[in-house]
């Protein structure tokens, strides 16, 4: 899962880091809005 949106987002390894946060708070919900 991570390793896709890695590949269509490069971001820098805090954000990365942030945005696993997130997901583990809300798993359905998508962090980030550019994906869908």
């Amino acid at each position: 899962m991570n390793a896709p949106k890695a590949r269509l987002i490069p971001k820098t390894q805090p954000e990365r880091d942030k945005d696993d946060t997130a997901e583990k708070k809300a798993p359905i919900v998508q962090p980030i809005p550019s994906v869908a």
